[in-house]
């Protein structure tokens, strides 16, 4: 047992920025996690807006003009994911990649891809736990699923999407039959909760972190039974792609797929986050609090759980609602 207030005096010490400023320390998780968010948002953001700019001048959007220049801003992000999911599609089927874009969306794939790479580096370095297991994927960004979006659309759109989805898992090797269950299940739960599933791997498909995907089957009444067979298949389909390679592939859906619905062509990309800006900052902001956090020995969600009820059970019963609030601030 911890002297009173011990414990919470050292999670301040290490981990709380000092409001004073007076103290003057630098090797907090927060101000650490500040300058790790900083470091990579410099990489990626800075060649972003400029991209964008070459990006509206040859379009020939203007910023005197708002209604064109944030419709520009919106093509701009779909591109950017367009060129960064082809990149990554064409390194997964070992093909070569030809962009179709601009120096202006290639140069700011570039400067992503190195931001991503920097994020990687920085977990690895850190000691994240399972980041030393994770490769270097070309045209990586982190996806999520606007559901939102899915819920304005009618029933039959929404299906056609399903199965474009489904076609875009089936891209990357998954057999028609489970490519179908994965798909219906994800929309689904993207259309019911309102909100942006992440699918990336080393989420949605990596042994280790598996169950997302049994709760998102589960919650489409998948039964028992069928939720084993689909996760067998998974299994396998990581077997035989060598240990962790499927995993570490991680967006195994193409994005770039198109077909036509009631004349109109229709994208993966409809469906997706493409504020690449929000986006990456998101992570970027993620990615420094997770490698801030592991220099201080917490290296994993499970380590971080220990932590904080380690922290609430040594808490005086008049300080425990305060201590709670901070803990939850971090999680």
């Amino acid at each position: 047992m911890y002297k009173y207030g011990g414990l919470q005096r050292w999670f301040a010490h290490h981990f709380l920025e000092d409001a004073s400023g007076k103290t003057g320390r630098t090797k907090t998780v927060s101000i650490a996690a500040d300058l790790y968010r900083d470091r990579m948002l410099n990489t990626g953001i800075p060649q972003y807006r400029k991209g964008f700019r070459a990006f509206a001048k040859e379009i020939g959007a203007s910023k005197w003009n708002p209604l064109s220049y944030i419709r520009a801003w919106e093509d701009f992000g779909k591109t950017v994911y367009s060129e960064m999911d082809a990149r990554r599609f064409a390194h997964a089927t070992g093909t070569e990649h030809v962009s179709k874009y601009s120096k202006a969306v290639q140069d700011t794939a570039d400067a992503l891809q190195k931001m991503m790479d920097e994020g990687l580096d920085l977990g690895r370095r850190s000691g994240v736990l399972g980041f030393e297991a994770i490769e270097k994927v070309p045209g990586y960004l982190p996806l999520k699923w606007v559901g939102k979006r899915m819920l304005k659309m009618s029933k039959g759109k929404l299906a056609a999407y399903g199965k474009l989805l489904a076609k875009g898992y089936e891209d990357y090797g998954l057999d028609g039959d489970l490519a179908e269950r994965v798909a219906t299940a994800v929309l689904r739960r993207s259309k019911l909760k309102e909100l942006g599933i992440d699918s990336n791997p080393h989420r949605l498909f990596a042994k280790d972190s598996r169950l997302m995907l049994e709760d998102i089957l589960k919650e489409d009444n998948v039964s028992p039974e069928d939720v084993a067979s689909i996760m067998a298949k998974i299994d396998r389909k990581v077997e035989e792609q060598g240990k962790a390679s499927f995993a570490k592939r991680r967006t195994p859906v193409n994005l770039n797929a198109t077909m036509e619905y009631n004349g109109e062509q229709i994208s993966l990309l409809d469906l997706v986050n493409t504020d690449v800006q929000t986006v990456v900052t998101k992570y970027a902001t993620e990615m420094g609090g997770r490698a801030a956090m592991a220099n201080k020995g917490i290296r994993s969600d499970a380590d971080w759980r220990l932590l904080r009820e380690t922290v609430l059970e040594n808490s005086a019963a008049e300080h425990l609602e305060a201590t709670r609030n901070i803990m939850n601030a971090g999680t």
